[in-house]
């Protein structure tokens, strides 16, 4: 029987809407100036035609990646600062390229105007573009002045002046990070706030040392660095310093001048040490000692210690034997005997008996290992020198 005969209507069958596909618009306020705080700001302004929800969510992104250069960008610059006033901002990256003599002074501007709204990263890179770059970025001789800047990393800067490195009024300064910088006219960094410091393929003054002043220093990171005429690694102004790593570095002196020193670090708790053995070729100049060890305080607090081939040379391993001796609270000890950038292939664990530990050694002393390319001569050696100490070995 057709039901529709009595007059009944038919029953409608309703489609199913389908889900609505979400997009980067939907995204929450502060997850959209996330994503706008990671391009640059070109880029990020563009997005203001998309929608009308995004007339104006780049003045708030908590993040300004800023590319310099050329009159259009400095233009535009000029006009982004302007426009953001003083909104906070959180990370500030300048990203300098192709400059003109003249940009110098602006460039400065614009780093007091971030400073202003408390920007708490801030990064400076002068990028270089083939290989001698017309124009850099060099710094005005004037510190810079902010109470919520935490870190700040350098790049690519030529550092004039000690100026620029004094960061008394930046009370709240942890992080500094300085690569691929010239610092041959700056001979003091000081802090009273800085708690770690990267100093990465910089180059450094003949004439005088680079004191380094942070008396809440705690980590020290120097790599890929030539030392030459000066005593860098003279901490006395980093009382509080407890990881060290002096890594691929030339440590040399001028025949005139004291030798490198580690006095000043006898709140050690780590350090890794790895010494170049090739010359730098920059002038007439003698590799550190490794017998100076013995004239330098006892590191009362380092426990973990890490040393490359440079310190482990036969006949009597006296380095290694002076460090040793100035380490009593040493708990790992770690010898690479290997060339940076290669993989070892050999790793040697050795362990030592209390009763029968030697004097000479750390009575905390528990974990030694020896990483190697492969079982040598070089090993060999160091495998005797440690047995005289009643440090045998298992292999793992």
């Amino acid at each position: 029987m057709d039901r529709t005969a009595g007059g009944m209507p038919p029953t409608k069958v309703r489609k199913k809407t389908p889900p609505r596909r979400l997009g980067v618009g939907d995204l929450p306020d502060g997850a959209l100036q996330r994503v706008l705080s990671l391009l640059p700001a070109q880029e990020a302004v563009r997005t203001c035609v998309l929608a009308r929800r995004w007339c104006h969510t780049w003045k708030s992104a908590a993040g300004l990646i800023i590319l310099c250069g050329g009159e259009t960008r400095r233009k535009f610059a000029d006009r982004l600062l302007r426009a953001r006033g003083a909104t906070p901002v959180d990370t500030c990256e300048f990203r300098l390229l192709e400059l003109d003599k003249d940009d110098a002074h602006r460039i400065d501007l614009w780093i007091r105007h971030v400073l202003h709204c408390k920007v708490r990263v801030l990064r400076l890179n002068n990028v270089h573009i083939g290989w001698q770059p017309p124009h850099e970025y060099v710094p005005a001789d004037l510190p810079l002045i902010s109470q919520h800047l935490k870190k700040l990393q350098l790049e690519n800067i030529p550092i004039h002046s000690n100026g620029f490195l004094e960061f008394s009024s930046c009370p709240v300064l942890e992080d500094l990070e300085i690569r691929n910088c010239d610092l041959f006219y700056a001979d003091r960094l000081f802090s009273q706030s800085l708690k770690r410091l990267t100093i990465d393929r910089c180059i450094f003054c003949y004439d005088e040392p680079m004191e380094i002043c942070a008396p809440n220093l705690v980590s020290l990171w120097l790599q890929d660095i030539c030392i030459l005429y000066g005593c860098i690694l003279d901490f006395l102004g980093c009382p509080a310093l407890e990881d060290l790593v002096i890594c691929n570095c030339d440590l040399s002196v001028d025949q005139g001048c004291s030798t490198p020193s580690l006095q000043g670090t006898p709140s050690l708790v780590g350090a890794v040490i790895k010494v170049n053995n090739n010359d730098c070729g920059w002038g007439h100049a003698q590799y550190w000692p490794r017998t100076d060890l013995k004239f330098y305080p006892t590191f009362n607090k380092l426990k973990t210690l890490l040393l490359n081939e440079y310190w482990c040379e036969p006949p009597d391993f006296s380095a290694l034997a002076s460090i040793l001796e100035h380490s009593p609270v040493l708990e790992k000890l770690t010898l690479q005997l290997y060339s940076e950038g290669r993989k070892h292939n050999v790793e040697i664990k050795l362990s030592c008996k209390p009763m029968e530990k030697s004097a000479a050694i750390s009575e905390h002393l528990s974990v030694v290992e020896i990483k190697s390319e492969a079982l040598d001569e070089r090993v060999s050696n160091v495998l005797k020198f440690l047995g005289k100490l009643n440090i045998w070995f298992q292999f793992s």
